[in-house]
């Protein structure tokens, strides 16, 4: 659903993702075949599944992460296996704000003191950035 701009209240397909921009199908529009761009800002998700959680598997965890990379615990069950994690940015989405990978929203699925692993939405990859470069995004719709 469309929550600002010229097209506001309309209610579309995603048919491609592009950085910042959604492609979008509507049935209802007649011009260019019933595509239209938006910004993905503008946009809040309606409908969907639930998120289904297996049996023993991090609730928090996302279905695209590697299940046993999220909660890595030493032998004696105290904690992360190397250094102090920055639990605070685990499953957040964040934007990349500089580097290669600028503009990207992704979700964060692992931290270290200096950098956190994001899986980008747009593509299905994961990169290393530094913490500094990565803000948490969010605003009242829950994008």
């Amino acid at each position: 659903t469309i929550v600002e701009g010229p097209h506001k209240g309309k209610v579309a397909t995603i048919k491609r993702m592009s950085r910042a921009q959604l492609f979008l199908y509507s049935q209802f529009k007649s011009e260019h075949s019933g595509i239209f761009v938006v910004r993905s800002r503008s946009c809040v998700l309606t409908g969907g599944t639930k998120t289904r959680s297996a049996g023993g598997a991090n609730p928090g965890a996302s279905p695209m992460s590697t299940p046993g990379f999220n909660t890595p615990q030493s032998d004696n069950g105290r904690g992360p296996l190397r250094g102090e994690r920055d639990e605070s940015l685990m499953g957040k989405t964040v934007r990349i704000q500089a580097g290669q990978w600028k503009g990207y929203l992704g979700t964060v699925s692992h931290t270290t003191a200096t950098h956190v692993q994001v899986e980008l939405h747009s593509r299905l990859k994961k990169v290393m950035v530094v913490k500094d470069r990565v803000h948490v995004v969010g605003d009242k719709f829950g994008a």
